[in-house]
């Protein structure tokens, strides 16, 4: 069986050694919370303003009519 000496991270130089699980569940849990994202308009180059959806086959049923 052939091991990597090297993660990627390493590779990357994120950080010198690798981790273990105890290491990245505290990383985890000691980021603090991001903010949530807020939604702006896409204009297109003919300057009109268009709207994306991310259910293209319908209306989001979880948004209220």
């Amino acid at each position: 069986m052939k091991t990597l000496r090297v993660s990627p991270a390493m590779r990357a130089g994120i950080t010198d050694h690798v981790w273990t699980v105890e290491e990245l569940l505290a990383a985890l849990l000691t980021e603090p919370a991001a903010e949530t994202p807020t939604a702006k308009p896409v204009t297109l180059k003919t300057g009109r303003p268009v709207q994306l959806s991310l259910f293209p086959d319908g209306p989001d049923p979880t948004r209220p009519r």
